[in-house]
């Protein structure tokens, strides 16, 4: 695949296919990504981000073969990066951002395959050690289908713009849940508002047969 170092790096048009370890890792700082679809199968992240000033646009990763893929799609490790249109459909998760403040916006996230019912899947997972802006300021966050858990915050970041729809019947233990609070999560964490303040700029939708809209387990 594609391995990036150092800083300054700009790829646009690139089409990967096929079964490859590490379609995308970029240690790069100031970089640019667009018009990216990868139609791979694989364990490991197909995009994995680590460094600064990352800016990803009109994104499309699916699972080679009409597939599932286990593992999430993204990993991003980095502070400030971008992520801009994303559509990711055959992944039991989607989105991990594991470290440092980064945004990302229109995100379309599908695992309404039927293999995806034999497993526990997350659309978007947000460690406690990172911070994330998700939609907010008018702009759509993320749309997730079929996932056990649609989004998952466990530190102080904000979402708004949200169209969940909980899987329809699961063969997991798990309880399908729209959103999902806990960790280190405080009174700064904010869901459903424009991710600055109390107003309500994009409102968020939680459908389909959730055992849970929302669950927070935080103190």
């Amino acid at each position: 695949g594609i391995s990036t170092s150092g800083a300054d790096h700009v790829y646009t048009d690139i089409y990967i296919v096929g079964n490859i370890s590490q379609p995308i890792s970029s240690y790069a700082n100031n970089s640019f990504y667009q018009n990216l679809t990868l139609d791979v199968n694989t364990r490991a992240p197909a995009i994995f981000i680590n460094g600064y000033d990352t800016l990803l646009s009109d994104v499309n990763i699916m699972c080679s073969m009409g597939g599932v893929c286990k593992g999430f799609a993204m990993v991003f490790e980095s502070e400030f990066a971008s992520l801009q249109k994303a559509n990711i459909s055959g992944w039991l998760q989607g989105i991990h951002v594991k470290s440092g403040y980064n945004s990302m916006d229109h995100i379309a996230l599908d695992c309404t395959l039927e293999d995806c019912s034999f497993y526990y899947t997350e659309g978007v997972f947000i460690d406690e050690s990172a911070f994330a802006q998700v939609g907010g300021l008018g702009l759509p966050g993320v749309s997730a289908r079929g996932f056990e858990v649609g989004l998952h915050i466990q530190g102080e970041s904000r979402a708004a713009g949200l169209d969940i729809e909980c899987p329809s019947e699961t063969d997991q233990d798990y309880y399908a849940t729209g959103i999902l609070v806990g960790g280190t999560a405080t009174s700064k964490t904010i869901i459903g508002g424009d991710g600055t303040s109390d107003y309500f700029y994009e409102a968020s939708y939680i459908t389909g047969a959730c055992l849970n809209a929302v669950f927070v387990n935080s103190p």
